[in-house]
């Protein structure tokens, strides 16, 4: 029985650890995602021309690029959040029952 027990502890922990290694990477993918938008707005117009793009474009730069570090501020918050409360308890919730296998 110890020996099955170890096999499962061992193995439930490394499904932990890809488990939360996918959660980053997926984190890590959102913010490339929001920072090829933002590159892709801005890079657009000399390409197309777009009526509400042009009104975007027609602001100051300090308002623009002030709103771009904004979002990618309170991406990174409630991203955190909100990744938190999908995955995060269950991953805690996890750790707790590995702690309790030892």
């Amino acid at each position: 029985m110890s020996v099955m027990d170890g096999a499962v502890k061992s193995t439930f922990e490394q499904q932990l650890n890809v488990l939360q290694e996918r959660l980053n990477w997926l984190v890590i993918g959102l913010r490339i995602t929001l920072l090829f938008f933002v590159i892709l707005v801005e890079v657009v117009p000399y390409f197309q021309h777009y009526r509400m793009l042009d009104k975007w474009h027609s602001l100051s730069p300090f308002f623009r690029f002030g709103c771009y570090i904004a979002l990618l501020l309170i991406q990174y918050f409630v991203g955190r959040r909100i990744i938190y409360r999908k995955f995060g308890s269950h991953v805690a919730y996890l750790k707790e029952l590995v702690k309790e296998m030892e």
